[in-house]
Order: C-alpha cells, then sequence, then structure tokens
C-alpha cells in the first residue's frame, strides 16, 4: 500500500472538532469509517455527526458493533 497520500490523510484531533471542520468545508465522503469511544453518548454523537457528511450514496460503517449496538439503534430510530 504505497501512494495513498492522495486519498489517505491522517487529521490528528477529535472526531467532534474533525465533523465540524469538514462540515465547515463542505465535505462530503463516499465512505465513513467510525472506530473511536465505546460510550454510548459518544458513538450516537459520532453517528449523527458524520452521517450528515455522508454523499447522497455513500456508506458509513464501523468496528466493535456489539459495544455500540444501543447507539446504532437508537440511531436508526431517530434519523429520517
Amino acid at each position: 500500500m504505497e501512494n495513498l497520500q492522495k486519498f489517505i490523510a491522517p487529521f490528528p484531533t477529535t472526531s467532534a472538532i474533525a465533523a465540524r471542520y469538514f462540515r465547515d468545508l463542505g465535505i462530503k465522503s463516499d465512505l465513513i469509517y467510525i472506530d473511536g469511544s465505546h460510550d454510548y453518548d459518544d458513538v450516537l454523537a459520532d453517528l449523527q455527526d458524520y452521517y450528515k457528511l455522508l454523499s447522497s450514496k455513500g456508506w458509513m460503517f464501523g468496528h466493535d458493533v456489539s459495544f455500540i449496538r444501543k447507539a446504532l439503534e437508537k440511531f436508526v430510530e431517530i434519523t429520517p
């Protein structure tokens, strides 16, 4: 895996600040991978923040669904 710098760039900050930064720049993404905190409130906030950054045909996925199931279920319930 070389020469991927134009596709993947580290962004060392909190997920909330990164989401706000990307939103303010109008950045949309086709793929968003969430692998952050396993805390219910943090996961729900990440889902809500990053869902807004998906392109119209984008996909959002993540890690450790067994830990975040309740937040994911709540997100699906409240998201139109």
